[in-house]
C-alpha cells in the first residue's frame, strides 16, 4: 500500500489577517455582545425553552456580528491583524 502524502501545513494567504488573533478579538467581541443580547431578549422569553430562545437570539447574534462586530474588529485592529503578515 501506498502512503498519503503528507505535507506542510496550509498556510493562510499572503496579506490575510492572523487567524488566532482574530478568534482572540472576536471571542473578546462575541462575549458582551451575546450577554447583552440574552438580557435583551429574556423578559420576553420568560418561560421558554432554551432551544426556542435560542431561535431568537442566534438571528440577532448572526446579524450583529456580520454587520457589526466582525467589521468594526478588521477596520479597527487591522495593525494588529496583520502584525508579522508580508503583502503578497
Amino acid at each position: 500500500m501506498s502512503q498519503p502524502a503528507v505535507g506542510p501545513a496550509p498556510v493562510p494567504k499572503p496579506g490575510a489577517p492572523n487567524p488566532h488573533r482574530m478568534a482572540l478579538l472576536v471571542t473578546i467581541g462575541v462575549y458582551p455582545l451575546i450577554t447583552a443580547i440574552v438580557y435583551g431578549v429574556a423578559p420576553f422569553t420568560v418561560g421558554w425553552e432554551i432551544w426556542q430562545r435560542n431561535l431568537v437570539v442566534t438571528p440577532i447574534m448572526s446579524a450583529a456580528m456580520s454587520y457589526g462586530l466582525i467589521p468594526f474588529i478588521q477596520k479597527h485592529f487591522r495593525a494588529f491583524l496583520m502584525a508579522g503578515r508580508h503583502s503578497g
